[in-house]
């Protein structure tokens, strides 16, 4: 079997690779540990592999409901999304999209804590390129995670574009404000400041909108 699983990779034919994995770890082939890493490399190798939306929903199905939940499997599925340049449109048209997109969102959410920093930061920008099309329960979802981890810049960056995307100048200023001055990652701190720059400039700041655009350039 494990032969075949070898021939399998060589040949890159993925949905066989996994279904190998599979009965090798029901047969202890290879450690628990050992197993889950491999089946997670092989699922990400598939997602990535899909050529159109249709062909990534339907990868994403035949995974099994345990490996659904991992949400860096969902969130590398909402990615090669992003990659084919499919959008709202798409998701209207093709069975299922639609609610296999705010189920992906969602699972992410739901894990946001226990996330590691990388994870966090790639689901962050996943959410946020999402805002516009997300409805008002997601803005009360993110405003109450936010009052629950007042702490959290991340948070604090996600909810300030939130209020930003619906033209709450002050709430948007107030959070991103603060998360300028925690954010470590780079480009969440770029984005942060040039957003500032925007608030600046729509409340006619011109001396605070130079200086936030600065401040995003340095970074």
């Amino acid at each position: 079997m494990r032969l075949r699983l070898r021939l399998a990779r060589l040949q890159q034919d993925h949905p066989a690779a996994i279904e190998l994995v599979r009965l090798l770890a029901k047969h202890r082939a290879y450690s628990a540990q050992a197993s889950a890493s491999l089946l997670r490399g092989l699922v990400l190798d598939t997602l990535r592999a899909a050529r159109d939306p249709a062909a990534l929903l339907q990868a994403w199905r035949a995974l099994e409901p345990a490996e659904r939940a991992m949400p860096e499997l969902a969130l590398a599925a909402l990615e090669q999304w992003d990659r084919l340049g499919e959008g709202s449109a798409a998701a209207d048209a093709l069975p299922g999209a639609r609610r296999w997109l705010e189920e992906s969102l969602q699972l992410g959410w739901g894990r946001y804590a226990s996330l590691d920093a990388d994870l966090r930061r790639r689901w962050l920008l996943r959410l946020e390129a999402e805002l516009p099309r997300l409805g008002s329960n997601w803005l009360a979802q993110i405003e109450q995670a936010q009052q629950r981890q007042p702490a959290d810049a991340g948070l604090q960056y996600l909810a300030g574009q939130a209020y930003l995307q619906r033209q709450l100048w002050g709430k948007a200023a107030t959070l991103l404000g603060q998360a300028s001055s925690q954010l470590t990652d780079p480009e969440l701190a770029r984005r942060c400041w040039r957003s500032l720059a925007r608030l600046a400039e729509e409340r006619g700041d011109a001396e605070a909108a130079q200086a936030a655009w600065k401040k995003a350039a340095l970074i």
